[in-house]
């Protein structure tokens, strides 16, 4: 389990992909393995997101959303 989500985890964040089929199909396998081991998926993976979020958020939005934004993730987290 920890290989295949450390494996999954390295594409997800190192490749580049187009929107409408191999973003989604990622998106699709990154959702599922956060439904089987939540725990240890959210810890793998809402980092990367966190920052992604920030990264582009911060140069279009204001502060303000972006801390917004992440209040909501942690929250939403925490309810998981």
């Amino acid at each position: 389990m920890q290989e295949s989500l450390h494996r999954l985890y390295k594409f997800s964040c190192e490749s580049i992909f187009e929107i409408k089929v191999a973003g989604r199909f990622t998106s699709d396998l990154v959702r599922a393995a956060v439904k089987v081991h939540p725990d240890v998926a959210l810890k793998m993976f809402l980092p990367q997101i966190c920052q992604r979020v920030i990264d582009r958020a911060s140069s279009t939005l204001s502060v303000v959303v972006v801390v917004v934004v992440v209040v909501v993730v942690v929250v939403v987290v925490k309810i998981l």
